[in-house]
């Protein structure tokens, strides 16, 4: 079984740098990144978490969520883990990751799954196929991370915060 999982909460960390162009195409033309230039953001609210919520919905988490995340991940996920900050309210920097998929697969049933106008799927359906081998999933042009059970149970485990299930969905 996989989880869908979103940053909770309604505060979002505003982006101080790089602009949003380079960002976007983190997610949208995905590539393994050689000299990230400096991205930082500062939260808006005192609740800085594990999984955080960014105004541009970059996968950005703290060292503690790497820790956990980075042993489990599957033999076939590829993962670069680009160094970032994110300012409290207080202005006090906390280092964090940006967990970049450089290699997003496809993990989608086609034929089972609806997509909506934007070419994205609005109810999707894993192939069993396509994930296998695969704990830790950020789809191409998506904010969404799918996680297996066994990487849910240890982040359940080890206390991570700041994430929300949106659904489960079991691999056909």
């Amino acid at each position: 079984m996989y989880f869908d999982l979103i940053p909770m909460g309604d505060a979002v960390a505003r982006r101080i740098s790089p602009d949003r162009k380079y960002l976007t195409s983190l997610r949208h033309h995905p590539a393994v990144v050689t000299d990230p230039p400096r991205m930082e953001w500062r939260l808006t609210s005192a609740f800085a978490g594990d999984w955080m919520r960014v105004i541009d919905a970059t996968r950005v988490v703290s060292l503690r969520a790497r820790d956990v995340l980075e042993p489990l991940l599957g033999p076939m996920d590829v993962v670069q883990w680009l160094p970032a900050i994110v300012r409290t309210v207080a202005d006090v920097p906390l280092d964090c990751w940006v967990m970049h998929f450089p290699e997003p697969p496809d993990i989608y049933d086609a034929a089972r799954s609806v997509i909506g106008p934007s070419g994205l799927p609005t109810q999707p359906v894993i192939s069993a196929t396509k994930v296998a081998g695969h704990e830790i999933i950020g789809p191409r042009s998506q904010s969404r991370t799918f996680v297996s059970d066994k990487v849910l149970a240890a982040m359940r485990a080890s206390g991570l915060n700041g994430y929300e299930i949106l659904g489960s969905h079991t691999p056909v």
